[in-house]
């Protein structure tokens, strides 16, 4: 298929990946020095406030999940479907959930459910 016919034409061209993919690429990214020098990867965590209760680097958010810590990540949504990474450092854990928004849930609230089975807190 040609790259025209991939995606929407705005500017995530269509990126096609499965949560594993994703999931990978996040601990990678997260938990190795194998993307990013250590420089770079500071510049990336460094947080500013993004007027939401949350942080923002540069291409992550972070957020405090409260009962599991801080979360860096992602969340958004396009064309009826919806995803969420969540990567916990103090865990050294990575979720991913994409949905078709046509369920009745959000991927987030699957996440909290998945931690809350993970490491045992009550939900």
């Amino acid at each position: 298929m040609s790259p025209e016919k991939l995606g929407t034409g705005l500017g995530d061209r269509g990126l096609i990946s499965s949560a594993y993919d994703v999931g990978k690429f996040a601990e990678t990214l997260f938990m190795t020095d194998e993307l990013l020098n250590e420089d770079t990867f500071d510049q990336m965590i460094n947080w500013f406030p993004d007027n939401e209760g949350g942080f923002y680097g540069l291409g992550v958010n972070s957020w405090d999940a409260k009962e599991w810590g801080d979360v860096w990540g992602y969340t958004g949504g396009i064309d009826g479907y919806s995803s969420a990474l969540w990567h916990l450092p103090d865990e050294e854990m990575t979720i991913v959930v994409l949905l078709d928004e046509d369920t009745n849930t959000t991927p987030d609230y699957i996440i909290e459910r998945v931690l809350a089975v993970i490491l045992e807190d009550e939900f």
